[in-house]
Formats: structure tokens, C-alpha cells, sequence
């Protein structure tokens, strides 16, 4: 018995052993006291049930034959009660039956020990059943834990989201002039595109869409530091004087040549395409270019579909970067121009098939009939349609503006 002791390293735990049988409960006393366990005792069910309201326990040993309140009866209450529920309990019976071993496991117990005991058999027992209350018990805290670090992950990530959201363009400059739709659809909380309509001093706006590569937290940082330095006040898209008028428009490749020495790829670790464009809303003159984005398209108030192209390579090379190209333009009153992110173009149905380009023009060609309001959610609708619900494995941008004159 003392070799057990020594072998056994138990940390102090609180047994409940429950007999009407003096004998039996002191003999059971003996065993656990000698290693290390501090044990209680009850003659009978009534006194256990009183015993487990008053004071907790890490296990109970269980009797079935007692007088009044039998063992049965006992492990159903224990079973019932929200707080012992979970206290392991070992029944002890001379009685070797299946079905006794059967209903004993269906109420709740989670061992079965027959008399007369063993010493070891009974050590052995009760030290699987504490380490896995113990495991259990370790497990439901770090589970606990990691779930509190998931809500506070989970509300950051809410507030990133919003702060998002907040940098698209609700209200765009001179919408006399100019008004917008998009949609933008994010495949996780947060996504690696942006796009935004801002003034240019009195008459010009400046449209871009940036499209980070990736998905979530590092991918939408990135597309808001872009967003950041492509503030009109940011001195990157124009030329300002003291009081923050605008003296001189940047073009879009001096633009684009800018973010390239703001943003290469060993600094970030990620390259983001880009298309942007300049427009002189009084005269209708434009120009625009690309890195690596997916052309845009411009619609005539005809319904005729041109593909702004002029460009080059994603932002991202530094002064690796080839030479872009610009093009530039006049548009009408009752143009309209469609800035998207390759997340349509590449959105996938359940056979693998793409969206692709062609299926762009061919909706911007539906909906030149409908009321401009409308655009954003026939989109949503077309798209929905075409991958039958299925999740976008990539953030879902489109703008879509149309010049008033």
C-alpha cells in the first residue's frame, strides 16, 4: 500500500464516498487518506444529496443497494442539477450484472467498480476519471479563453469593417455633375479592395480602384494606407499650396509612379493593381491609366462600350517598374464609366467557369435601360444567379458612375 503512495502523485482532491455499509465506508477511507485524498462519508443517498448542496466535490463513490434513497435514485438527482451534473461519479455495487452495469452508465455514471475492491483497481479508477475531469476542465478554460480572444478579434475586426466602409465614396463631389453606384462585396469581414470619387479643385475629380492581393486584415491595411495616400490633401494626386488649394492636377502616370516608390513589394510583402482616372467635369477631358487592373470600361450614351486599357504592370516593382501608358479622352453627358476589381471577372460557378470580361460588358449592355439607381442590386442579382449562391472566393468591387454634363 505505501509503494502505491509513493507512486502515486495525486494533487488534493475531494472524494465523497457514499455506503450505508460502516465497514465499506471506512475501508474506502483508508485506501484514498493514505494517498493524499481528502474524503468525506455519508451513511446513505439522502445524506450524499444534502452533503453535494453544501459543499463540492472532485468525485463520488456510489453505492446502488441503500436503504430509503438508493444509488440509482442519487446519480438521476445528481444528474438533473446543473451544478453536480458534471461531477464524476463511480458506482460500487457486489451486484456484477450487465444490465445493473447498463443502467448505471445510462443515468449518468462513468465507472463501475465491484465488491469486493481491489486497492489498485479503485486507485486506478478514480485517478483515470480526475485526470479527465481535470483535461476537461483545462480544455473548457482554454476553450473559455480562446472564445473571448475570438470576440475580441471578432469586434475589431466589426470596427475595421466600418472604418472600411467609411472610406467609399456615400457622397461624391459635384453631384450636379456626377453621380455613382457600386457594389462591394468583401469575401471575408474585411476585404483588400477600395475604391473612392474625390475633388480636385474646383472643376476635377480623381476615381480610383485598388485591389490588394490577398484576403482579410494584412490585405485591407494595405488598401487603406493606399487610400490614405491617395488623399487629395496627401500631396501624392496634386499639387497644393499652403491654404490645401490645389495649384497643379498630378496625371494619372505621375500618380502611379509615386505609389510605386510608396509601395514596393519588399516593404509590404504584397503588390495591389490599381486603375485611375482624371476628369475635368466642365470640359468632359479625361486620362486615365492602369497597373494592372482589369480594364474600364465606358459606355456612350449611344450604349456603345469602349475598353479603357492604357497601362502597365501592378504598383509594387519600385524603380523596376516599366514605363506605363496613359490615354486620355472626352466623355459626354449620359456616359458612363464602370471601374471593377478582378473579383468579378474571375468569380467562379459550381463547374468552375468564370464570370469573365465578356460577361461584364454583356451586363453593363443589359443595364444601360435601367434606372441608374438600380444598377448595384441587378449586379448582385446577375452574380448571385451566376454562381447559384455560392460563396466568392474574392472581394466583389464595382463603381459605377455616370457624367450629368
Amino acid at each position: 500500500m505505501n509503494d502505491i503512495a509513493t507512486e502515486l502523485d495525486f494533487s488534493k482532491s475531494r472524494i465523497l464516498v457514499v455506503d450505508d455499509n460502516p465497514v465499506n465506508r471506512k475501508l474506502l477511507a483508508s485506501i484514498l487518506g493514505k494517498v493524499g485524498y481528502e474524503v468525506v462519508s455519508a451513511a446513505g443517498g439522502a445524506e450524499a444529496l444534502a452533503l453535494v448542496r453544501q459543499y463540492s466535490f472532485d468525485l463520488i463513490l456510489l453505492d446502488i443497494i441503500m436503504p430509503e434513497v438508493d444509488g440509482f435514485s442519487v446519480c438521476e438527482i445528481l444528474q438533473q442539477d446543473r451544478q453536480t451534473k458534471h461531477v464524476p461519479v463511480i458506482m460500487v455495487s457486489s451486484m456484477d450484472l450487465s444490465e445493473t452495469k447498463v443502467r448505471c452508465f445510462e443515468l449518468g455514471a462513468v465507472d463501475y467498480i465491484t465488491k469486493p475492491f481491489h486497492t489498485g483497481e479503485v486507485l486506478a479508477r478514480i485517478r483515470s476519471q480526475l485526470d479527465i475531469k481535470r483535461l476537461t476542465a483545462s480544455l473548457l478554460k482554454s476553450n473559455k479563453r480562446l472564445q473571448e480572444r475570438q470576440n475580441i478579434v471578432d469586434q475589431d475586426l466589426q470596427a475595421a469593417a466600418a472604418i472600411q466602409r467609411a472610406l467609399l465614396p456615400e457622397d461624391i463631389p459635384f453631384s450636379r455633375q456626377l453621380r455613382s453606384q457600386y457594389t462591394f462585396r468583401p469575401c471575408e469581414r474585411i476585404g483588400g479592395d477600395i475604391f473612392n470619387v474625390f475633388a480636385l479643385g474646383e472643376s476635377s475629380v480623381g476615381i480610383y480602384i485598388v485591389d490588394v492581393c490577398g484576403h482579410g486584415v494584412p490585405a485591407a491595411m494595405i488598401a487603406t494606407l493606399v487610400s490614405q495616400a491617395m488623399s487629395p490633401f496627401g500631396h501624392l494626386v496634386s499639387t497644393l499650396s499652403h491654404e490645401n488649394k490645389v495649384l497643379q492636377i498630378n496625371n494619372p502616370l505621375q500618380v502611379l509612379e509615386q505609389l510605386d516608390k510608396l509601395f514596393p513589394i519588399e516593404r509590404f510583402d504584397r503588390y495591389f493593381t490599381i486603375s485611375y482616372m482624371v476628369i475635368n467635369l466642365r470640359s468632359g477631358e479625361f486620362s486615365s491609366s492602369s497597373a494592372g487592373h482589369p480594364p474600364v470600361f465606358l459606355q456612350r450614351n449611344t450604349g456603345v462600350i469602349e475598353m479603357l486599357e492604357a497601362g502597365g504592370p501592378i504598383i509594387g516593382l519600385g524603380s523596376f517598374a516599366p514605363k506605363r501608358k496613359q490615354e486620355t479622352g472626352h466623355i459626354e453627358p449620359g456616359d458612363r464609366l464602370i471601374f471593377y476589381s478582378d473579383g468579378i471577372i474571375e468569380l467562379e460557378n459550381a463547374t468552375g467557369e468564370m464570370f469573365g470580361v465578356e460577361r461584364v460588358k454583356s451586363l453593363i449592355e443589359q443595364q444601360k435601360s435601367m434606372p441608374f439607381d438600380h444598377y448595384p442590386q441587378a449586379v448582385d442579382q446577375r452574380l448571385e444567379e451566376f454562381t447559384n449562391g455560392a460563396v466568392a472566393n474574392d472581394d466583389i468591387s464595382l463603381l459605377y458612375l455616370e457624367y450629368l454634363g
